[in-house]
């Protein structure tokens, strides 16, 4: 096959702003990540008119929610995301922009319902649901 590649993490850390605990209701947290404008996905989407992908902005959402669950669920729990049940696209992200993110969970039978609202520099860029499945260590 060609070249090797490494695999490479989409923009820069998520940095929890605020964590959730068992006791708010329902559990929130926040957390922001800046989109660094030599992302390689704003070569192809789109050349001339570079925007973040959608797909990138659930990715954003799932790895802030993976940050946020140890601090209100069992530590040895282990999410997994099990679907993505909604995604709505408002506003772009632009190459160097922070990303704002407001995670609300919600327990939906045996499952976790994380519902985040995503927001740029001008205002709300998505609205994504996630549902995650959780397992014992």
């Amino acid at each position: 096959m060609g070249g090797e590649h490494a695999a490479r993490s989409l923009a820069g850390e998520v940095t929890m702003v605020r964590a959730g605990t068992p006791d708010e209701a329902p559990p929130h947290a926040e957390a922001t990540i800046g989109i660094s404008a030599d992302e390689p996905v704003f070569d192809g989407h789109y050349p001339g008119f570079p925007i973040l992908p959608g797909v990138c902005l659930i990715e954003c959402v799932h790895r802030a929610a993976l940050g946020a669950f140890p601090a209100f669920l069992d530590e040895k729990a282990r999410p997994r995301l099990a679907a993505v049940e909604s995604a709505r696209f408002l506003d772009p992200v632009y190459p160097g922009e922070l990303v704002a993110m407001e995670l609300s969970w919600k327990a939906v039978r045996d499952d976790w319902q994380c519902r985040a609202v995503v927001r740029n520099p001008r205002g709300d860029s998505a609205r994504v649901r996630l549902r995650y499945t959780v397992a014992d260590a």
